[in-house]
């Protein structure tokens, strides 16, 4: 086997396994509707939530054009993408499904479900081989480690990957919280006692820098000063203002 199909055939294992953690997509982008007499076509589902599919499309863009003259299916040359992208698109039964990929937002327990039930495929050796002939010297385990438990089978085995990362948090304006003195500070700011909330609880607001908390990070000076870093100080926060 070729370099090339090598790749390929491994790549398909991953995609036929991938009942992956988070979403993607929408329909269309680089092939037809249904089977195609010269092209071996790749058939990837995806949730159509807000991340899109843009991403996915230029990614197989640039994985497509290793195979341009590859006979990867007996009397086909070169590979098309047959997306489809739909909100409707879950994680059950993905044995009964059409798509050879999917990529999906579901919880944790629905994707091990489909694993026990023996709907994904094994891609340990892929997740665990260094990626030496991509110029990187980790694995994809590698890259992923303290997740691994969310894409392992109960022998350790890999069955999915995620595919992005979502870092969600609140937005506050900053200048409103300086003019009204809103930031979290030590005992030197303003003190506050709140009586229904937190009773007994006494926290203090400040507007002066050097007076702020030191938020997450435990370093002064940093754009996470002032910011609560517990439940309490977010519910003490909101109460004062």
């Amino acid at each position: 086997m070729g370099k090339a199909n090598k790749i390929f055939a491994r790549s398909m294992a991953a995609v036929l396994s991938l009942a992956a953690l988070l979403g993607a997509t929408a329909c269309g982008g680089g092939g037809g509707k249904g089977d195609d007499e010269t092209t071996t076509v790749i058939k990837a589902g995806n949730f159509g939530g807000g991340v899109r599919e843009k991403w996915l499309t230029e990614a197989f863009d640039r994985f497509k054009v290793a195979y341009d003259d590859v006979e990867v299916t007996p009397g086909k040359k070169g590979i098309k993408l047959q997306l489809e992208s739909t909100t409707k698109v879950k994680v059950s039964g993905l044995n009964a499904q059409t798509h050879h990929m999917f990529f999906l937002q579901d919880k944790y327990s629905s994707c091990f479900t489909e694993i026990t039930k023996g709907n994904t495929v094994d891609i340990t050796d892929i997740v665990t081989t260094p990626l030496t002939e991509y110029g990187e010297t980790r694995s994809i385990a590698d890259k992923i480690a303290g997740y691994e438990y969310a894409m392992q089978d109960n022998a350790g085995n890999y069955h999915m990957l995620p595919h992005y990362e979502i870092m969600s948090g609140a937005s506050y304006d900053y200048d409103l919280f300086k003019k009204y003195g809103l930031f979290l500070a030590t005992n030197e700011g303003t003190a506050y006692v709140p009586t229904d909330v937190l009773p007994g609880q006494t926290y203090y607001f400040t507007s002066d820098p050097a007076k702020m908390t030191v938020g997450n990070d435990g370093v002064r000076g940093t754009d996470d000063d002032g910011m609560p870093t517990t439940l309490n100080e977010l519910v003490a926060q909101c109460e004062y203002m």
